[in-house]
């Protein structure tokens, strides 16, 4: 791929994950929603509701910029071997990240069975990537448990149903704006009826993006769920604060005060995610910077989560190759902190909330 267009998607995935208001003015290629025989409905009020794992802020369902840069085809009118043919011309990490983008886009306008199929199709490298962010878009015309599992267990192969159950949960979490006592009733009564599945990821993008844009809020919010709840929401809660880039908040707005002391360090961990994250997409990666960052606005005691969660970020950008994971943590020179970074890739696969977080020694 030409520089050029690197840097256009770059932008563009800055654009769908943070500015909010940036206007989306169709292109050829990919147009803005039309009713189509297998396209999805929109929301009564002709609203689209707002639209993670990859954690975004959630926005609405018309085609992200950056994809109709790329002149990405029209999902709704474009075969599946056509959405392939155009994820496999994108090159690099880039891939990774288009193709999720893709797959989000995929899940608001287009029905169950026809994601399948377009996913399915894509390279099988990449169809995480799709069904995941396709999950993410995803919207259930109801909640009726029974029927959503029944309905996700026969039409979704088995290695991606978790993406669409975690769907089912974040959609109602934002419906019913992060009620505790709704949302952990529906949610516990859904993840019993699957098998080997937890209620923690679905629940904790639905909560940052019903309450993201006050975190305070959110964080307030938060401490009301259940223990087993917290630190898979205040880790995400974390990377919302971190995403933003604006480390010195956290004690400016006194965040960190409305963190329960036995989530702080998870809390820490999702901040050092989210900054270094949203540094790797503006291509404005300088590491003695975020050294800094992080040393200066974490709390000493909650070292070891904020450095691993600078390394469960890398281990995110490097596609969870262990070599290039060691390559991009090359410029560690504590030998403590490295380690620490590199507990994230020895977890590769674990939730980052359930990693050991624990305090250091003040």
């Amino acid at each position: 791929m030409r520089m050029r267009n690197r840097a256009a998607l770059l932008i563009g995935l800055l654009a769908w994950t943070g500015c909010r208001d940036e206007p989306v003015t169709p292109v050829p290629g990919v147009q803005a929603q039309q009713a189509q025989p297998q396209a999805k409905n929109k929301s009564k009020s002709g609203v689209p509701p707002a639209a993670e794992h990859r954690s975004t802020r959630g926005r609405p369902g018309d085609p992200p910029p950056a994809l109709m840069r790329l002149g990405a085809p029209n999902p709704m009118t474009s075969s599946p071997s056509q959405i392939a043919a155009f994820v496999k011309r994108i090159t690099g990490p880039e891939q990774s990240l288009t193709t999720f983008m893709y797959g989000e886009y995929c899940g608001w306008v287009l029905d169950l069975d026809r994601l399948v199929e377009i996913g399915m199709a894509v390279p099988k490298h990449v169809q995480t990537e799709f069904f995941d962010g396709a999950a993410h878009g995803y919207r259930p015309d109801g909640f009726e448990t029974a029927n959503l599992i029944a309905r996700i267990e026969s039409a979704v192969p088995a290695d991606y149903r978790r993406f669409f159950h975690d769907g089912v949960l974040r959609s109602y979490t934002e419906k019913v704006r992060g009620d505790p006592e709704k949302v952990v009733d529906f949610a516990s009564d859904y993840a019993s009826r699957v098998e080997g599945y937890g209620p923690f990821n679905g629940v904790r993008v639905g909560l940052q993006r019903a309450y993201g844009d006050n975190i305070s809020e959110a964080l307030l919010k938060a401490a009301e769920y259940p223990d087993d709840f917290q630190p898979a929401l205040f880790e995400e809660l974390g990377w919302r604060v971190g995403d933003g880039l604006d480390l010195a908040r956290l004690s400016r707005e006194g965040l960190t005060k409305l963190v329960p002391e036995s989530s702080e360090c998870v809390f820490a961990q999702g901040v050092a995610r989210g900054y270094v994250l949203r540094t790797e997409m503006k291509g404005e990666i300088d590491w003695a910077e975020i050294s800094k960052q992080l040393t200066e606005y974490v709390e000493p005691i909650c070292a070891r989560g904020a450095w691993r969660g600078l390394g469960w970020a890398v281990e995110l950008t490097s596609a969870h190759r262990a070599g290039e994971f060691s390559r991009r943590l090359s410029w560690m020179k504590d030998a403590r902190q490295r380690a620490w970074a590199e507990e994230a890739m020895v977890a590769s696969g674990q939730p980052a909330w359930e990693l050991d977080t624990q305090k250091q020694p003040e």
